[in-house]
């Protein structure tokens, strides 16, 4: 997307926070082919928002170029999914970009709706962020 440094420093933050924070219900995957990285996504208690306890927040989903269309996207989605079933959670959110719209198509594919533009991306200011939600149950 072109982003640059300030991308990778959002990303860089969220990393750290999730590693500094040991949390029992929080995972992060990595998919490799071979020996390489090509995909990862983590899933974080929901601590923006009002009930951390029973809400997840997909993190970090990233696919390299090599990896797209290949459905590694999808498979990682799920697996935040899944998860957040397996730990209780009522639903699952994360906040992406109009411009991200692979990574949308995919949301949208795993039953994620848009709630709305919520404040300016950190790491672009031309773009709001945009925030989506997965209702997993009551």
């Amino acid at each position: 997307m072109g982003w640059g440094l300030d991308f990778e420093g959002t990303v860089a933050d969220i990393v750290a926070q999730y590693a500094a924070r040991d949390h029992p219900r929080e995972r992060c995957w990595i998919a490799r082919r071979g020996a390489t990285p090509v995909g990862s996504v983590m899933l974080a208690r929901d601590r923006e928002g009002k009930d951390p306890d029973q809400t997840a927040r997909l993190r970090v989903l990233l696919v390299t170029p090599a990896a797209r269309g290949t459905g590694l996207g999808r498979r990682l989605c799920e697996a935040v999914i899944a998860q957040a079933r397996r730990f209780g959670d009522r639903r699952v959110v994360l906040t992406t970009t109009e411009r991200q719209t692979e990574a949308r198509r995919i949301y949208q594919r795993c039953g994620f709706q848009l709630l709305g533009t919520t404040g300016i991306t950190p790491f672009d200011s031309s773009l709001r962020d945009e925030e989506w939600q997965l209702v997993l149950g009551a």
